[in-house]
């Protein structure tokens, strides 16, 4: 008598992938309905959106020649995992939040560390700072746009000028509802006297009077952040990481 085979079929690996909805992966980063792209585009070089403050990708950020020709002396790292940046920066000239780039991701959180990191390195007027996340689309953008929130700019102003001189960045939807939650609670603070331009940038790299602070701190003191369920802070070391509003985010 012969006997059944009652094993379960195998599922077929590239059955299994050709069921996936790879239309999710062309759609253009533009829509602001993905980060992604089935065909990603030769990464744009960095881009120099105010005098001294360059906004890139992680390549550029792990390539020497790249950082030594733009004169980089600071590093902001909005992602979590390792960076293998080349320069043998000081250890208070690479600042990395541990960012995740999905629209729960504490974003507001990080923008006070980000924002005087950026700020007392531009008070040198010798420094160059560049801010970089993987592909140089949502974290890093957000960064940056939080920056000039914190010179005076309005939040859709801050994101439309980031966009003009980045024809790439793009920062995901809960980033920007972040950035308002920001200028709120420097509003709330005593409100912003510095600069508010749309099309130029001609202002002083350094933060207004109200976010400076008198103490010994290195950087300077910005207000507090709108109340959240945590309060996630940047470190050096990119082991720590932030907590997120849910689960779950993609490496932009």
């Amino acid at each position: 008598m012969q006997t059944k085979n009652t094993r379960p079929p195998i599922a077929s690996p590239l059955a299994s992938l050709s069921a996936i909805d790879t239309s999710y992966f062309s759609r253009s980063p533009s829509s602001g309905t993905s980060r992604f792209s089935a065909h990603h585009p030769p990464p744009l070089p960095p881009t120099e959106v105010i005098p001294r403050l360059w906004l890139a990708d992680i390549s550029a950020a792990e390539n020497i020649h790249t950082l030594t020709s733009l004169g980089i002396t600071h590093v902001v790292s909005a992602m979590t995992g390792y960076v293998a940046l080349p320069l043998r920066l000081p250890a208070s000239h690479h600042l990395q939040l541990p960012l995740q780039d999905n629209p729960f991701a504490e974003l507001a959180a990080h923008l006070p560390s980000a924002t005087a990191f950026i700020s007392q390195a531009l008070s040198n007027p010798h420094a160059r700072v560049l801010v970089h996340c993987v592909q140089g689309i949502s974290r890093s953008s957000s960064v940056v746009a939080g920056y000039l929130v914190a010179t005076g700019m309005s939040p859709s102003e801050a994101v439309s000028f980031v966009k003009a001189k980045r024809s790439h960045a793009d920062p995901n939807p809960g980033f920007v509802s972040q950035l308002g939650e920001y200028a709120n609670s420097l509003r709330r603070s005593g409100g912003s006297s510095g600069l508010t331009c749309s099309s130029s940038y001609t202002g002083s790299h350094v933060l207004p009077p109200h976010v400076r602070s008198s103490s010994s701190s290195p950087y300077p003191q910005l207000p507090p952040q709108p109340n959240m369920n945590t309060h996630p802070t940047a470190h050096h070391h990119p082991s720590h990481t932030s907590s997120n509003r849910s689960h779950g985010s993609s490496r932009r």
